[in-house]
């Protein structure tokens, strides 16, 4: 299997192509952020923290096309590590997969989006974390992409990874 082949076959391990069934596990909801508007980790800080708070991983593990070539590695669940791995030019990717080991929570950061899914449960316990700085996923979500930007057809993926 090429590269991209692999990458490919690795993110089929949470996401589908679906965009009315976005998520392999069923239950599975999150949210949708435009990378653009975030860090060279393309997502805010209080999201990647009330997940790390919620899940409770040590370390986790990054997949990518790096250096053109597909790749995983583990990586402390810090930000700060985090935001580091991503610096670094040999270790960027056009899209890259993050999960643990209990595979309960998967982030997929492509040339657009950065969908966070995660089994219901632990959605909610993000969504609590959120609420102490007065965030949610939805909130987060629709900073992104505002109601009336989902409301038609072409805003499917995004009411279905949401759950609205």
């Amino acid at each position: 299997m090429n590269s991209s082949g692999a990458m490919s076959h690795r993110i089929s391990e949470f996401f589908t192509s679906d965009p009315c069934a976005p998520f392999r596990t069923q239950g599975w909801r999150g949210c949708v952020l435009d990378r653009d508007l975030y860090s060279i980790a393309r997502m805010p800080r209080t999201l990647w923290e009330a997940l790390v708070d919620s899940a409770a991983p040590e370390h986790v593990f990054i997949c990518g096309l790096f250096a053109g070539s597909f790749d995983q590695r583990e990586i402390s669940s810090d930000w700060s590590d985090l935001q580091q791995f991503m610096l670094k030019p040999t270790n960027y990717s056009p899209q890259y997969l993050l999960f643990d080991l209990s595979q309960r929570w998967a982030i997929l950061a492509d040339q657009d989006v950065t969908t966070l899914g995660a089994e219901l449960s632990l959605r909610n316990d993000i969504d609590a974390a959120l609420a102490r700085s007065e965030e949610s996923l939805l909130k987060l979500t629709l900073h992104s992409f505002p109601e009336s930007d989902i409301a038609g057809p072409s805003g499917t993926y995004v009411r279905k990874v949401v759950g609205i």
